[in-house]
């Protein structure tokens, strides 16, 4: 795995989120911490120790649309 999976699964993951404040309005603090945890936790579990540092232009618009796409 490179840096596609950890990029499309915090998008994925925070497009809801980020929908639903702009529609009903933004959460408690005890929610947001939560939020802001499970985003952190699906980057930590999707990230492997083989990730490059140096990834291209298009591996990254590529994960933000499938992130787009989940979301």
């Amino acid at each position: 795995m490179r840096v596609g999976p950890p990029i499309a699964g915090v998008i994925g993951a925070a497009l809801p989120v980020i929908v639903s404040v702009f529609t009903a309005g933004l959460p408690g603090a005890t929610r947001l911490l939560g939020f802001a945890s499970a985003m952190i936790g699906i980057g930590l579990v999707t990230r492997s120790p083989s990730c490059s540092a140096g990834a291209s232009r298009e591996q990254i618009v590529l994960a933000l649309l499938s992130g787009v796409a989940f979301g």
